[in-house]
């Protein structure tokens, strides 16, 4: 086929969204973005809902949708960690992926100062911070 599989994805859920929502046309939504978007603004589908496999995407579905844990586990980046642990729940599988330095300040300062994600505050910079403001 011509097109890549993300834009199959998001013709698919364009197609499903604005003409008619085809279950032929809706196994081809694969994509993350799409897949998130078709669960938000159509129908909350767990065929489609299983391929919300991005961090930000399986952040934005638990925060907005359904905090579910087969889409909470794909959370993994610790961007998107450190935000569902600020503004969904402090859920201590999903704090253990805030190890990039940045977020694992930003936990301490904003959540809670924890020393298993302390020690991931390997900068200087944020090292710096912490001891000043926490």
């Amino acid at each position: 086929m011509w097109l890549d599989k993300e834009e199959i994805s998001k013709w698919a859920y364009y197609y499903c969204k604005g003409v008619k929502d085809d279950p032929e046309v809706r196994r081809n939504i694969t994509d993350s973005i799409w897949s998130y978007e078709y669960c938000r603004s159509i129908k909350d589908d767990p065929e489609v809902r299983k391929y919300i496999t991005d961090s930000e995407h399986a952040y934005y579905y638990c925060a907005n949708i359904n905090d579910d844990p087969e889409v909470r586990k794909y959370i993994t980046d610790s961007q998107w960690a450190y935000n569902y642990c600020k503004y969904t729940r402090d859920d201590p599988e999903v704090r253990n992926n805030i190890v990039y330095p940045k977020w694992a300040y930003r936990y301490c300062l904003d959540i809670k100062d924890d020393p298993e994600v302390r020690k991931h505050i390997t900068d200087s910079d944020y090292a710096y911070l912490y001891c000043r403001y926490i």
